[in-house]
Order: C-alpha cells, then structure tokens, then sequence
C-alpha cells in the first residue's frame, strides 16, 4: 500500500510538471483570458482524467495544477482575477476553467463507484464492501479502515457528502458529481461586493455567444474591477496619485467614460443605445456597461443592446486611439462581419441592423 501511494504521488507530479511545461512553451502567445481558458481546457487539462480515475490525486498537487493553469490563463494582468473565480461556471462569474480539486475528486469518486457496483468480485469491489461503514451519513466513520487503504478513506468521505446532495445512481455520472462539487464553491467575490446586481444577467450578457472572445475577456475583467487605473496603482503603491494624469479627477473605470476623447465615444454610445431603447441619452448611464443587468423585451433587444454595451468597454478600455469617428468606425466593422453570422436574425432580429441604417 506505501508503494500504492508512491505511485499516486509520482503520477501526479509528473502530471503537475507536463502541465507546467506545456504552458510555459505557450505563456507570450498573444491570447485573450477567454481563449486562454479554453486552450488550457482542451489541450492541458484533458491529460488529468488518466491518471484521477485510477489514483487520488493529492489535493495538495490538484491546487497546485489549478494555480499554473490561472496563472496562466491571466498572463499578462497586474491585477489578478482569482483562480477560484476562473474556474466557477460561466453562469456564476468564472471562464469555465477546469477546476481540477473538483474534477479529480468526481472522476475517481465515480470511477470506483462504478467498479464497486459493476464489478462486485473484483478484488476492488471486494475490499470496498469489506470496508464499506455501516452508515453513509457524513461525516463517515473510518476508523475500521486500515491506514494503508487510504484512498478507500478517500472515496468514502467524499461520497458520503455528495450522497446529501445525489442520489446513488446518479454520482456514477462524472460530470453531474463535478456540476455539483462546483455548486458548493464560493461566488464570485465582485457579487458580494454589489449585492443589489442581478449577477445572472451580468454573466449572461459577458458571456453571450454573439460577442468576440476579445470582447468578452475585456468585458468580463471590466466588470470584475481588474482594469488598471490610478486610482487602483496608488492603492499598491505603484502610483503617487490616485488621479487622471490628463484632467487631475480621481481616475477610476467610471472616470473613462467622461475623460478627454473617451467623453465623445461615450456621448455617441449613449445616443445609439438611447436610440434602441427608446429612452433619453441622459437616462443612459455607464453602469449599465460595468453591470449589464437592465434588460428589454423582446430578447433580441437586449441582444442588440449588449453587443453595443459590450463593444463599447471593448473600444474605451481597450489600445484603440479614441475619437468618435474611430468609434463609429469599429462598431461598423465589428457589425459587418456579425451579419455573415447564420444565426443572427435569431440573436438580434433588426434591432441591431436598424442602429446602422438609422444612425442616430
């Protein structure tokens, strides 16, 4: 049983260092956080399922997996979303990054489930039934368990929580006992900073298929407070002043809507999204571009106000020069290329196309 051990703590550093090494060979490729996200998913973590279905990995090797790929996946940023943020669901305020505590934990949770259930006589199946508590109800009595079957203690603590939450039949699906492990993760720290924000609408309108990768990663670290300002540098110490060093006002994301040519992009932003929304421009306020939780009916509508919201953080945080002719410009470029889109009399109806026909 020492050799079993070993043998879970060799596979999973070498596991930890190809991972390592994979993504330093890839760390200045120019990509954004989302697409980051997905080529650590794809190319990365899909080597984890090899080795978690046959050994429990170490929790401590398992967080040490996930802090490489975050640190990878924000390459680049001074100001860090954190990991455990990138790895929830989309709908919750990550990027979908592959949680490996919780993905190495449902795989040989489910894996030897399995093997316990189909294959009772096999000396697997046997020594789990030897050793099986007379009670599931967390927390599981282990002191019967002999110390060297320390991944049988493993897997009975375990199921024994997610038994709370599923039954039987069910924790032998991998990705439903993964779905629920990351339902008992922490949110997203932005939404207890802004209880009043209907988060699921933030997220769903960050994440929403129409919008470039590039749009949404900008969107998405706008809306979590990781753009860099000087207010945010001074309270580091990496700036002297919290201030605009262009017009002497405390430098925050709100302040780069209405400072120098940036305060022209927002005026025409506000008269195209006063256009789709029927509403005066002075009803439109940068909030609803830091948290996109206002919504229009039909849902097309919305769809068409959020491709503007979302293009429009794009352009003012993004390396563009800013003029309104340069803004009007790119919103007319990005739209050109959207209409090849096969789906996009589905997302948009003519809402979207009428801001370009009738500009206002």
């Amino acid at each position: 049983m020492n050799d079993l051990r070993r043998s879970a703590a060799t596979n999973g550093r070498r596991l930890l260092q190809t991972i390592r090494a994979g993504l330093v060979d890839h760390r200045l490729r120019s990509l954004d956080i989302i697409q980051r996200a997905q080529y650590v998913n794809v190319y990365h973590a899909s080597r984890i399922p090899h080795v978690a279905q046959v050994f429990p990995v170490p929790i401590t090797l398992a967080r040490r997996m996930l802090m490489a790929m975050g640190s990878f996946v924000c390459a680049g940023m001074l100001f860090k979303v954190q990991y455990s943020s990138l790895a929830l669901p989309r709908e919750r305020g990550g990027v979908g990054l592959f949680h490996v505590p919780d993905r190495v934990t449902a795989l040989f949770v489910s894996s030897q489930l399995k093997v316990w259930r189909r294959c009772p006589t096999s000396l697997t199946g046997l020594l789990l039934r030897e050793y099986a508590p007379v009670s599931m109800s967390a927390p599981v009595m282990l002191s019967d368990i002999p110390p060297p079957f320390y991944h049988f203690r493993y897997f009975f603590f375990e199921i024994s929580y997610i038994l709370h939450s599923l039954p039987l039949l069910r924790i032998l699906q991998t990705k439903t006992v993964y779905d629920t492990l990351q339902m008992c993760q922490t949110p997203n720290p932005i939404e207890h900073k802004f209880p009043q924000i209907i988060w699921r609408r933030v997220w769903k309108a960050v994440h929403a298929g129409y919008l470039d990768t590039s749009v949404q990663s900008t969107w998405y670290i706008t809306v979590n407070g990781k753009q860099v300002n000087q207010s945010r540098l001074h309270r580091i110490r990496l700036a002297d002043t919290p201030l605009c060093v262009h017009c002497g006002v405390e430098d925050t994301d709100a302040h780069r809507f209405s400072c120098g040519p940036s305060a022209d992009v927002w005026r025409l932003a506000q008269r195209i999204l006063a256009f789709l929304t029927r509403q005066p421009p002075a009803q439109i306020i940068f909030l609803t571009l830091l948290f996109p939780d206002v919504i229009h009916y039909p849902t097309t509508k919305t769809n068409a106000v959020n491709w503007i919201r979302g293009h429009t953080v794009r352009y003012i945080f993004g390396p563009d020069e800013k003029s309104e002719l340069g803004y009007w410009t790119y919103l007319n470029d990005r739209h050109c290329a959207l209409v090849r889109n096969p789906r996009y009399k589905q997302f948009f109806s003519n809402f979207l196309r009428s801001a370009f026909h009738d500009p206002p």
